[in-house]
């Protein structure tokens, strides 16, 4: 009889950096070079293969020479980076908007460096395909240019983009871009106060609620802010949103973190609390600044509005995107590190409770292909997989993370073998195979 009861024990691999409150960071393979403002999306087929992009940003933050188009491609199952190419009309710009909607990325605004080394506020709308790995014609621009806005999702339909940076001045513009009609609209604009008229905060949408935190209120003073701010969109009428500030929220002002969520929870990371340019330096005074190397977890389910903060193993910033991988699973690269240096590290943070495992009607997704050598574990989620023998022996027990896992014949023995996997919020599944 197999000892199922030694399933249910999961060993943290040697990758997981570390781990924070129901958070771990797991170092994942490199980007092809350093690269800080890069920006950031993820993208899935139909048969749950995963990619994450890379588009663009600067190699090194102190040559104006090294800004670049070029475009990196992450497989999540094979954990492994590909440059795609350079694309000219990337080239030099950066405090892109990215968002993924309708099978097809779209990359809008940002600034461009001009010969002159000054920058210069775009209103372009870059349209990438993930299927051909290509740049299509641009969609229509968008009406204010901005740079470092709040962007996202609703309803995987229409992309809102909140403030920003428009040339020498922050705008209260609630953009509304349809990619079904290549139109955009005007939503109800933010109130003209601090911590609602910002750039450089950051947020996303729950159902029909956008939020968003921190950004910089003035190009003049710093006036970086605190507050969390509240959109209620009207779900019959989209360009109807509602303002308003989120009581009882206390936190240290962010400048250009990193956010994302899921259900009723948000979280942002890294960023930094004053107001700072490309290279890492102050935007007023230019001296180094630290990014932070902390986590701001926020869930909404909660009258009080519980916010933890606590520390990261990493610091981050000039990096405000992360790709939303499912299962609880965020990718982060690029951007800026302690020592102002553009990074190539890749992180993988976990936190299954950000996730709907929990109430999945269907055992997760678990395959065991066949192969001359060798066993090849395919899953949807990390976690842990076990193989052991009809006696209950256990001959491999690892850690699982989101690319797949290969298990050489030759550490197993030969006979009958049941390959067992959990990813600790369902039941275990099990898949019997006979090695010959």
């Amino acid at each position: 009889m197999i000892r199922i009861g030694i399933v249910l024990h999961i060993f943290i691999a040697s990758n997981i950096l570390f781990g924070q409150g129901d958070w771990f960071f797991s170092r994942l393979a490199d980007l092809p070079e350093p690269v800080t403002e890069n920006s950031l999306c993820e993208f899935e087929t139909s048969g749950n293969n995963k990619f994450v992009y890379s588009f663009g940003g600067i190699s090194n933050p102190v040559d104006y020479t090294s800004f670049h188009g070029k475009v990196f491609k992450y497989h999540v199952s094979a954990n492994s980076w590909e440059t795609i190419g350079e694309f000219s009309s990337l080239s030099g710009r950066i405090g892109m908007m990215v968002v993924n909607v309708n099978n097809r990325i779209f990359l809008i605004g940002g600034k461009e460096l001009q010969a002159d080394s000054s920058f210069t506020t775009v209103g372009d709308v870059t349209v990438y395909n993930p299927f051909l790995d290509t740049l299509e014609v641009n969609s229509n621009p968008i009406p204010i240019p901005v740079e470092n806005a709040v962007t996202s999702v609703w309803k995987d339909s229409l992309i809102l983009v909140v403030s920003g940076k428009s040339s020498d001045s922050i705008t209260s513009a609630v953009q509304v871009f349809n990619p079904s009609f290549n139109a955009w609209q005007q939503a109800t604009p933010v109130p003209d106060e601090l911590g609602f008229k910002v750039e450089g905060a950051s947020g996303f949408i729950l159902g029909d609620t956008i939020f968003y935190y921190g950004g910089s209120g003035g190009t003049i003073l710093p006036n970086i802010s605190n507050s969390l701010i509240r959109g209620e969109i009207n779900p019959d009428d989209p360009l109807d949103i509602s303002w308003s500030r989120v009581p009882n929220f206390t936190i240290l002002p962010s400048y250009r973190s990193i956010c994302s969520g899921h259900a009723d929870k948000l979280f942002w990371l890294g960023g930094t609390t004053v107001r700072h340019d490309f290279q890492g330096n102050n935007s007023f005074f230019q001296n180094p600044i630290m990014p932070n190397t902390r986590m701001v977890n926020l869930n909404l389910s909660q009258n009080s509005n519980q916010v933890q903060d606590f520390e990261i193993p990493f610091a981050k910033m000039a990096s405000n995107t992360a790709a939303k991988l499912g299962g609880g699973n965020w990718l982060v690269c690029g951007g800026l590190d302690s020592l102002q240096q553009a990074s190539n590290v890749v992180y993988l943070m976990t936190n299954f409770s950000y996730s709907d495992m929990d109430q999945a009607l269907h055992p997760p997704t678990f395959n065991v292909l066949e192969f001359d050598e060798y066993y090849k574990i395919v899953t949807e989620n990390i976690g842990n997989v076990l193989v052991a023998d009809a006696s209950g022996r256990v001959h491999f027990n690892e850690r699982k993370q989101l690319a797949d896992l290969v298990i050489p014949k030759y550490r197993l023995q030969k006979g009958f073998l049941i390959f067992i996997y959990n990813d600790g919020s369902n039941v275990p599944v099990s898949v019997k195979k006979i090695l010959h």
